[in-house]
């Protein structure tokens, strides 16, 4: 997404919907999150993504005017961004319904077929569609003149009412060899919290829907656990393992969608490290360049279009892919199809967790200020 949304509500859609594989149930209407009721959110039916796009767009919003609000009592000027003319959703292909077969016989899943863009793959591979314009010609910080304005001294501390303090950001050197699960270790032991930005940002995504990110800060590892006891639910992997059995006898293999994602990941990599692993060379008087200049000098910057040899590989990938969603789709195992099962069985976990963890959630939504 290309939009900042607040933490809860991805979280939400991310529980009732499990990402992906649930947009059929967000898309259809019938979507419903017991914690986003609680929490004082509840969430319109997103019956297509013009819908969820208004939704989305209302939120951000209000955020940009706590925003606005917060800078003002910090003594700044800020003018809310407004962030409307960037699409959440793409515009990949209105041709064809999301979720649907003839969806599925284009663009399979959309991982390896929306993973760069069609200038970057060429007319004969799949890719999302490019911008018209440039980042830098479509959107301009309202912000930024009065920012530079101010001076060095000025811009700094404006930038920590904005963002924070910026040393809470710093952290252990990482190496580039260490694994995903020993950088986790690292950063969980340096105490660090990337829940979300400080600042006027943080005070605004605090209080935008649902509690914001402080909802995560006090029952993440609770949220985390209930995610996995959805994931695990017999109605969900028998569903699956339905599926699996019947793409088994087409003689291909599938064992759910989290699978097909993490192995579709790996497969990519090389391609992923060819295409943005090499950031552009910065110029000489970089230094001394304006943040306007800076920030033109990066949107000027277009990622490379792909080796030949790279577009066999993705050419050889969007087959397979495209190939396996249309057996995962007639074996039953549609994201509308899975969209229903995940709402259904979030729903009984969540009004659980709700049960649950009553006390605790009562407190934390009078302290949040939460209605």
């Amino acid at each position: 997404m290309r939009r900042q949304l607040t933490a809860i509500t991805v979280g939400v859609l991310l529980l009732s919907a499990c990402g992906s594989e649930g947009e059929g149930a967000v898309a259809s209407g019938d979507f419903r999150s017991p914690i986003a009721e609680f929490l004082g959110e509840d969430l319109p039916d997103f019956e297509d993504d013009a819908t969820a796009e208004a939704y989305f767009s209302e939120q951000q919003s209000g955020q940009e005017q706590g925003v606005a609000e917060c800078m003002a009592r910090e003594g700044f000027e800020y003018t809310p961004v407004d962030y409307s003319d960037f699409d959440v959703f793409g515009e990949d292909d209105e041709e064809f319904e999301h979720g649907s077969r003839e969806w599925a016989e284009k663009w399979g899943f959309g991982i390896t077929t929306q993973a760069f863009s069609q200038s970057q793959v060429g007319p004969d591979l799949l890719g999302y569609t490019d911008f018209e314009d440039g980042p830098g010609e479509s959107f301009v910080d309202p912000n930024q003149e009065y920012r530079e304005s101010l001076g060095e001294d000025g811009q700094a501390a404006y930038n920590e009412a904005l963002y924070g303090d910026e040393a809470s950001f710093s952290g252990p050197e990482i190496d580039e060899s260490m694994s995903e699960e020993e950088i986790e270790e690292l950063l969980e032991d340096a105490g660090l919290d990337f829940s979300g930005p400080g600042g006027c940002m943080g005070e605004a995504f605090e209080g935008s829907g649902l509690g914001g990110g402080g909802f995560y800060q006090k029952f993440g590892d609770e949220f985390e656990a209930l995610y996995e006891r959805i994931q695990s639910d017999p109605r969900i992997t028998e569903l699956e393992q339905e599926v699996s059995r019947c793409v088994a006898d087409e003689g291909l293999e599938y064992t759910n969608r989290e699978a097909v994602y993490e192995s579709s990941d790996q497969k990519m990599t090389p391609l992923y490290e060819e295409a943005f692993g090499t950031p552009p060379e910065l110029p000489d008087n970089f230094d001394t360049m304006t943040g306007e200049e800076q920030e033109a000098f990066f949107n000027d910057f277009q990622p490379p279009e792909l080796s030949d040899s790279a577009k066999a590989t993705l050419a050889e990938l969007q087959a397979e892919e495209i190939k396996l969603a249309i057996a995962v789709f007639d074996c039953g195992g549609s994201d509308e199809k899975l969209g229903e099962i995940y709402q259904e069985v979030s729903i009984e976990y969540e009004e659980q967790f709700l049960e649950e963890n009553a006390d605790q959630l009562a407190e934390f939504k009078n302290s949040s200020g939460s209605e």
